[in-house]
């Protein structure tokens, strides 16, 4: 190699000689004019000599692009106007594309006409100097990279790219269609296939180079060693006008361009060409997204002391909707390159729930090299989250250039930039999921920023249904691979014996935040294609990939309650905005839409339901999951909680309206965990509220709970009681009641269970105090129901609980009168379905109800307002009715007809294991037997010492017999012991781990099974005596 001043003397010379070309009357007349078609001796000879120029200079920049002098080689040939000069002769030669002969350029230079050859030197010299900008550090790269831009801004070529890209792929296209038409009629290829791939390339190439060397000159303030920040925030603000204005009409052409081909439709012909087109169009796309996040790097680092006209400038590109687009493709092929390692780790004999075709793009272009490796691993796995390929799903593919045929090139750029990794093991896993959190990261901030200053548009791909599956899979992908890292820290665990150690890495891992952070944007997401649209998610989507929407939004909850018992992950959780918090508002906005919530409701319980019910009747279980992990949730909220009620409503409504899904024990025992969750949550914060007594601060998030008692009152309201009543009627008129009927069996553990829950809420309010319910009732404490309509921040549709009645009836003491009433009303309900399941004695007015079952369908009113605004109302519409379980189908095998004993069959034979409780029962039905119920009501607000004293002893009677009940009625599902506080661990079935030795209850602690044993041991005996078990 000559050395390094030799280099530099021919690169000036070169460059010098050119410049004097150009600036020379004869070239410059020359480049005045389209190139000519026929040119004269004169102009073939300047073109010549501008050839050898061109050729001389891209030798001598090819040569010296490796020498240590290389930036002051580059540095000398920009002082005489090189990238301008070469420039200048490309966008000259564009003014007639079709006289190059691009196809000759393969063959030697000599070959190539003279305008084909000035133009392809002038090009490669070109590249030649950006090429040079990588050897060079990063603040000269920097300095040269925007010498380069301004001379390019100068000669044209930049606002020439785009539309010379576009043409390219236009006519691509055409040609495309051309061969297929005449593959269609068996005839030849054209031979002019190529060229314009041929000419795509030559653009791409280009603007490859350029978007690297603008993320060079990006990267500089980011990499400054410099302590005075100032300096760097200044290189900053001076590049980012430059680089803004050059990037931004490439970007949106990339956007713009006809759809990709597909490999196959060149087959036969110009297949190779395709090809490099593919992955030519990947590396612009991968080389912009660089570029993008060089830029969302600037802003984080230097958002405070950039000049607001540079901020302006770089917000409006990262918010214009070509960076979205690309974002969202790039977002969708590196999340199918995660999914190639999902693949790749499945276990034996799992089989795929892709949501399209099980053969995608990513196992048929990547083979697993490890497969070998991860056998032994394999064998000791527990069954892994199985998660769709939603990349795949036609909504994402039509927001993808050219569909299926993108993927394919994603998945082939891939196995050639990623030669070393091994598909399908942990580092592979580990190196994929920090590539596509950075995606995540960025879409986050730009749409959040968009939402809030210049909102999207309706029709926007990021607020599409396909985008909203997409980040969905990529939250299952998160969150199986924490799920992954779990196993084997527990593998790890087994000889290591550091459990500390594994759960304060589990906290705080990589996946562990990512599965966090794709949270945020699923939920930004949903929220925006919600608002959008005006409406829930189709409910075709919702039919077929409910059960992964409902395990996406349940796993980061689960990761909080699993981590260091959530208290340093709920911290966590908490800095980044909460949006942990929501998972049940964005299950309600995927199932029921915002566009019905825009008037104000009447009750709490009149908020429409959409899909929920269809989704909770479809998948019971990992539907109460998700309630029953947000209930636990330490982010859950006392305003949040009466939301969290309405949503579970769904499910029991699903459940006890039909007699086969009662017999679906494992789902029944999901909603009984569910609903424990919600008393014990309930019962939390009355308590707290009672501890908090010290006035009521508006508008302070803590201060709802001084006001929560008026909530608790909506809680145990006819809802759950009503639907327990409406099954036993249907069951006890249906098939009849023994047991080994599953049906009645799981109809009476949830009557039974409730009942011992509306004791819980009664003593906690009795507690609180009629001045504190009072209180509640009056504050106007707003309760979160739903996500609002507005765009740009959460807002919510709230509601209030209010004073019942007339207005003579807001009072103290009438207020918690009512409060009575609703309990009484409640345990009405539960008393009589207790006895047509045979758990309670049989009376008269029970047989009148399975002839009359209307007669306790009437619901006491607990008003709820809505006030507009920001934080606004409830919705509009009523809560859909109870679905009657005549109109649900049943098999044949729903219930059984064998002697075997059905899951909590000991409930249906209570009054004869149980003398106590027969007892009890009866002596309350032989005293309340004539007591017209009808009149409770108004007893209870009578003037008349009489009636009011009876209403009274009523009310103390019926708590005391459910809790007679509770204590004469162990079980399972549920902590037995009624003073169990516990919310540790992400369901209640989940916390209760220890049985009772004798009948099988079960406990979530020792000290809490050996604190109720005093209570417990009678019922326990009497199991004991009658050979039974609590199932």
């Amino acid at each position: 190699m000559p050395p390094d001043g030799q280099l530099q003397k021919a690169a000036v010379a070169a460059a010098g000689k050119l410049q004097d070309l150009l600036k020379g009357a004869g070239l410059s007349q020359l480049l005045q004019r389209p190139p000519p078609v026929h040119p004269t001796a004169q102009q073939q000879q300047l073109l010549g000599e501008c050839f050898i120029a061109l050729q001389q200079l891209h030798q001598a920049l090819a040569a010296a692009a490796a020498s240590a002098a290389a930036g002051q080689q580059l540095s000398s040939v920009l002082r005489l106007d090189s990238a301008y000069n070469t420039a200048a002769l490309i966008v000259w030669g564009l003014e007639r594309p079709a006289q190059l002969q691009v196809q000759d350029v393969q063959g030697s230079a000599g070959s190539l006409d003279p305008l084909t050859g000035v133009w392809f030197f002038a090009h490669a010299s070109l590249m030649a100097q950006l090429a040079m900008l990588n050897t060079l550090d990063p603040g000269t790269a920097a300095q040269l990279a925007m010498g380069i831009t301004q001379q390019l801004e100068r000669s044209g070529l930049l606002q020439r790219l785009p539309s010379a890209l576009s043409q390219c792929a236009q006519q691509q296209q055409q040609q495309q269609q051309q061969q297929q038409q005449q593959q269609q009629q068996q005839q030849e290829q054209p031979s002019t296939a190529a060229i314009d791939v041929r000419m795509y390339k030559y653009f791409s190439e280009l603007v490859i180079r350029l978007l690297f060397a603008w993320s060079l000159a990006l990267e500089a303030p980011l990499l400054s060693q410099s302590p005075d920040s100032a300096a760097a925030a200044a290189q900053a603000a001076a590049t980012v006008p430059t680089v803004v204005r050059a990037v931004l009409p490439l970007l949106q052409q990339l956007q713009c361009a006809v759809p990709l081909p597909a490999a196959d439709a060149a087959a036969g012909s110009g297949s190779s060409c395709v090809s490099g087109m593919q992955n030519n169009f990947q590396l612009m796309q991968a080389t912009a997204g660089q570029l993008l996040h060089c830029l969302c790097s600037i802003h984080h680092r230097y958002k405070q002391v950039l000049p607001d006209e540079v901020l302006l400038l770089l917000l409006s590109l990262l918010c214009d909707s070509a960076s979205l687009e690309l974002l969202l493709q790039l977002l969708a092929a590196h999340t199918m390159l995660l999914h190639q390692q999902h693949t790749a780790f499945r276990p034996s004999g799992q089989s795929s729930s892709s949501s399209s075709s099980s053969s995608s793009s990513s196992s048929s272009t990547t083979e697993p090299r490890a497969q070998g490796a991860m056998q032994s691993s394999r064998q000791g796995q527990a069954r892994l989250l199985p998660v769709p390929a939603f990349h795949q799903h036609q909504h994402m593919l039509q927001l993808l250039p050219g569909g299926q045929a993108y993927l394919d090139a994603a998945a082939a750029l891939a196995a050639q930039s990623f030669v070393g990794v091994e598909v399908g093991t942990e580092a592979a896993v580990k190196l994929f999921l920090g590539k596509v959190v950075v995606y995540v990261v960025e879409l986050e901030f730009v749409i959040g920023y968009a939402e809030q200053h210049r909102p999207l548009e309706n029709d926007a791909p990021v607020l599409s249904v396909g985008a909203v599956l997409l980040v969905l899979e990529l939250q299952l992908l998160a969150a199986w691979a924490l799920q992954l890292q779990q196993q084997q820290q527990q593998q790890q665990l087994r000889s290591s014996g550091q459990p500390s150690v594994a759960a304060a890495a589990q906290q705080n891992s990589p996946a562990a935040a990512s599965l966090l952070i794709c949270n945020e944007l699923l939920l930004l997401l949903l929220r925006g294609a919600m608002q959008a649209s005006g409406d829930c998610l189709p409910p075709a989507l919702l039919q077929q990939h409910g059960l992964q929407l409902l395990q996406g939004l349940a796993a980061p909850v689960q990761l909080l309650l699993l981590s260091s018992q959530g208290d340093a992950a709920a911290s966590f959780a908490a800095a980044r905005d909460g949006c942990v918090a929501e998972q049940l508002f964005a299950l309600r906005a995927a199932a029921a839409g915002s566009k019905v919530l825009a008037s104000p409701c009447s009750s709490l319980g009149c908020l429409p339901q959409g899909q929920l019910p269809a989704l909770a009747a479809a998948h019971p279980e990992t539907y109460c999951a998700l309630v029953d992990c947000c209930l636990r949730s330490p982010l859950l909220e006392a305003q949040d909680t009466a939301a969290a009620a309405q949503v579970l409503q769904s499910a029991a409504d699903a459940l006890l309206g039909c007699e086969a899904a009662l017999s679906n024990t494992a789902a029944v025992a999901g909603l009984a965990s569910a609903v424990s969750s919600l008393i014990k949550r309930a019962v939390q914060f009355t308590h707290a509220a009672a501890a908090q007594d010290h006035g009521i601060a508006a508008a302070a998030p803590e201060a709802v709970a001084a006001h929560f008692p008026a909530v608790v009152a909506s809680l145990i309201g006819p809802e759950l009681p009503t639907a327990v009543l409406k099954a036993a009627v249907s069951l006890r008129k249906r098939s009849g009641i023994s047991s080994s009927n599953q049906a009645a069996a799981s109809a009476a553990f949830l009557a039974v269970l409730h009942a011992g829950h509306v004791v819980q809420l009664a003593d906690a309010v009795q507690a609180a105090g009629p001045q504190l319910l009072f209180k509640s009732l009056t504050s106007g404490a707003k309760n979160r129901l739903a996500w609002g309509p507005a765009a740009g921040e959460t807002t919510f549709w709230t509601g209030s609980v209010n004073c019942n009645g007339a207005q003579q009836q807001h009072t103290v003491g009438a207020q918690w009168r009512i409060w009575q009433l609703i309990v009484l009303q409640a345990i009405e309900r539960l008393l009589f379905a207790l006895r047509l399941l045979g758990v309670a004695p049989p009376s008269a007015a029970a047989a009148c109800l399975l002839a009359a079952p209307a007669a306790l369908t009437a619901s006491p009113v607990v008003v709820c307002h809505g006030t507009p605004g920001s934080s606004s109302s409830g919705s509009s519409g009523s809560r859909s009715a109870y679905n009657s379980s005549d109109t649900c189908s049943v098999s044949s095998s729903s219930s059984s007809s064998s002697s075997q004993q059905a899951k909590w069959g000991h409930l249906l034979r209570l009054q004869s294991v149980n003398a106590r409780w027969a007892a009890a029962a009866a002596a309350f039905d032989a005293k309340w037997h004539s007591y017209n119920w009808l009149q409770l009501e108004e007893h209870l607000l009578s003037c008349c010492p009489h009636e009011a004293e009876a209403a009274q002893q009523l009310y103390r009677d019926a708590l005391q017999l459910c809790r007679t009940l509770a204590a004469a009625a162990p079980l399972t599902v549920a902590c037995n012991n009624p003073s169990c506080s516990n919310l540790a661990g992400v369901s209640e079935a989940a916390a209760c781990c220890k049985a009772c030795a004798s009948c099988g209850c079960r406990y979530c602690s020792k000290a809490c099974q050996v604190g109720d044993w005093r209570r417990h041991k009678q019922a326990c005996r009497c199991m004991a005596a009658a050979g039974m078990t609590c199932g």
